[in-house]
């Protein structure tokens, strides 16, 4: 199953057979926004799938779960959700900067943090008892915690292989979501932690043009269009 993730929209295919059916729009308007999704859902006529993510500061803040939170006293009745959860976290309120070493992968995988790991699916499927779960997102890029300037893809398929099975354990499905670079950066594959722990293919992929000085950068119409 493939979904398209990124900033601002997404095109997602979800659940059983869903390669067979129409994509469906998916969003991120921002931390718990539900005024902008609301206003895109006005637009399209129709609830996109919402995304967010959970706080990288440390495990115990990642699982009081905030957004989510948010999202269940606030947020729109029977909308579908996509949540990014962190792997590894970064001891300063960021969901992006450097990994904090004294959360190490070693400890991870021994389980020291299934507790609060735990915590935070039970808050996913209390909102969405069919969530996605993003778990490490553009790993394969150097500015995530888990990202390559911290992590090995081998350390980085492991951390994902731990997580998934807690996750299938609560009834949701996970999302792989590479970067995808043009020219550059690392090939994605090489962080795929295979077919039994993935349930949704979801690449980032950012309507953004990298101009000279002096350049022009289009229009997000125009990127799309070209």
């Amino acid at each position: 199953v493939l979904a398209c993730a990124g900033v601002g929209v997404s095109l997602s295919a979800i659940g059983a057979g869903a390669a067979a059916t129409t994509p469906t729009v998916g969003v991120y308007a921002g931390p718990a926004n539900v005024a902008g999704v609301a206003s895109i859902a006005n637009q399209v006529g129709y609830q996109p799938i919402i995304s967010d993510y959970l706080d990288a500061t440390s495990p115990t803040v990642m699982a009081q779960a905030w957004s989510v939170e948010q999202w269940k006293e606030y947020g729109l009745p029977g909308a579908r959700y996509i949540i990014g959860m962190p792997i590894l976290w970064t001891g300063t309120p960021s969901s992006l900067g450097a990994l904090d070493p004294s959360y190490s992968v070693a400890d991870v995988l021994a389980g020291d943090y299934d507790t609060q790991i735990n915590a935070a699916l039970t808050a996913i499927a209390s909102l969405d008892p069919h969530a996605i779960v993003r778990l490490g997102w553009e790993m394969n890029g150097g500015w995530m915690p888990w990202g390559t300037s911290y992590i090995s893809a081998t350390q980085f398929i492991a951390l994902f292989q731990h997580d998934a099975v807690l996750v299938h354990n609560h009834g949701l499905l996970t999302d792989w979501n590479p970067d995808i670079f043009y020219g550059w950066g690392p090939d994605a594959t090489t962080f795929y932690p295979g077919d039994s722990y993935v349930d949704v293919i979801g690449p980032d992929v950012y309507a953004q043009a990298w101009v000279p000085a002096g350049g022009v950068n289009p229009t997000e119409p125009t990127e799309w269009d070209t």
